[in-house]
């Protein structure tokens, strides 16, 4: 009996290890405060994209659209990087953690560069084309990076049986 003590000691403390929650990550039990909470993150990054895109009158207000879109982005990712799946489904986390970082990407690239053309008073019919290729390019990312959001997003709610509002 006294040899065995060491063996249910272990044993125990073993099992109390296991059983303690170790994932710190924000979970949620119910799904439409999942979706919600993703939801709001996205919306976010997109509007702070939005509002760079509008509301900026010159270059240098452009760039700083483009440093605060960045900064929002790595802090909606850091976010993102803590939500644990719903039920072991990640599909509209993973899919938001792709949207969010285009646009931090494109923040310190393409539409740094977007700007610096557009707001450009020298500007030649070369200068022009490139400013609508870059705005092709930006709009066509954006829809693709939005539509696969929503179908990754129309899934889960088949999947899990709840209705979207738009």
């Amino acid at each position: 009996m006294l040899k065995s003590l060491p063996f249910f000691l272990l044993a125990g403390l073993f099992l109390f290890q296991s059983c303690g929650n170790k994932d710190s990550r924000k979970s949620f039990s119910d799904v439409v405060e999942y979706n919600d909470y993703i939801i709001d993150q996205v919306n976010e990054v997109d509007q702070h994209y939005s509002n760079a895109l509008n509301n900026s009158t010159n270059e240098e207000d452009g760039l700083k659209a483009c440093d605060t879109l960045f900064a929002v982005s790595n802090r909606v990712l850091e976010r993102l990087q803590n939500v644990q799946p719903y039920k072991n489904d990640s599909t509209l986390c993973e899919s938001a953690k792709g949207f969010v970082n285009h646009f931090s990407m494109i923040s310190k690239r393409e539409l740094p560069q977007f700007f610096g053309r557009i707001f450009n008073t020298n500007r030649t019919e070369a200068d022009q084309a490139e400013i609508d290729q870059r705005a092709a390019f930006l709009d066509q990312h954006y829809e693709a990076e939005m539509s696969h959001f929503n179908l990754v997003q129309k899934a889960l709610s088949t999947k899990f049986n709840f209705q979207i509002n738009k």
